[in-house]
C-alpha cells in the first residue's frame, strides 16, 4: 500500500495528508488495491476532521508554510515555540490559493503541527464515517464493484466498513455531497 509517510515530509513539518488532503487521500486510494482500502479507511478515525480540497499539491503547502516561517524569522525551533507562547500557541496563515493553515508546535525535531482550518476557503469540515464511506465507494466504482443501486451499494461497503447501515440514502446530505465530490476529482 502506497502511503506518505511522516519521513517523507522535510523536517521540521508534521501534517496527517490522510486526514487533511483530499487530492494526497484520493491517490493513495487510487494505488491501493480494493481489499487493503480498508486498512487504509481505518486510520482516519471516529470523528471530524477538515479537509483541503484545494490544489496545492502537499510540496508546495509545505514549501509556502516554510517561505513564510523563514520571512517571519521563526523557522528555527526555539524562535517558533516563543511566538506561539506570545500568540496563543498557534499561528494562523493565508496560502496562495486563499487557503488559511493553523500552525501549533509538536514535540520532537518535527515541530511545526501543520492543519487546515476550519470553516475557510478550500476546507470542509467532513464526518469520518462519511469520508469514509464516501472513499470506500469511489475505491469499489473504480475497480467495477458496485451493482450500480447507490443505497445497496453504499450499505453493502457500510457493512465492510462495520458502520450502520443508512436507512434513506436520499437524506444523508453530507455523504451524497462526498460521493459526488470524489467522483469529480477524477
Amino acid at each position: 500500500m502506497t502511503l506518505i509517510k511522516q519521513a517523507e515530509l522535510p523536517v521540521p513539518f508534521l501534517f496527517n495528508p490522510l486526514k487533511h488532503h483530499l487530492g494526497v487521500l484520493h491517490q493513495v486510494l487510487a494505488q491501493t488495491p480494493f481489499p487493503e482500502v480498508f486498512i487504509l479507511l481505518k486510520k482516519l478515525g471516529a470523528s471530524q476532521m477538515d479537509m483541503y480540497t484545494g490544489l496545492l499539491s502537499l510540496p508546495e503547502i509545505i514549501s509556502e508554510i516554510k517561505g513564510f516561517l523563514e520571512e517571519s524569522g521563526i523557522f528555527e525551533h526555539s524562535a517558533f515555540h516563543n511566538y506561539l507562547i506570545a500568540h496563543q500557541e498557534f499561528i494562523t496563515i493565508k496560502l496562495s490559493d486563499s487557503s488559511e493553515w493553523i500552525l501549533r508546535e509538536a514535540k520532537g525535531e518535527s515541530y511545526v503541527h501543520v492543519h487546515p482550518g476550519r470553516h475557510v476557503p478550500h476546507t470542509l469540515r467532513i464526518k469520518a464515517t462519511a469520508l469514509k464511506t464516501a472513499l470506500a465507494y469511489q475505491a469499489a466504482k473504480q475497480q467495477g464493484l458496485l451493482n450500480g443501486e447507490l443505497q445497496s451499494d453504499i450499505n453493502k461497503l457500510r457493512k465492510q466498513l462495520e458502520l450502520s447501515p443508512v436507512r434513506n440514502i436520499l437524506e444523508c446530505q453530507h455523504l451524497l455531497e462526498l460521493v459526488y465530490l470524489l467522483a469529480t476529482i477524477d
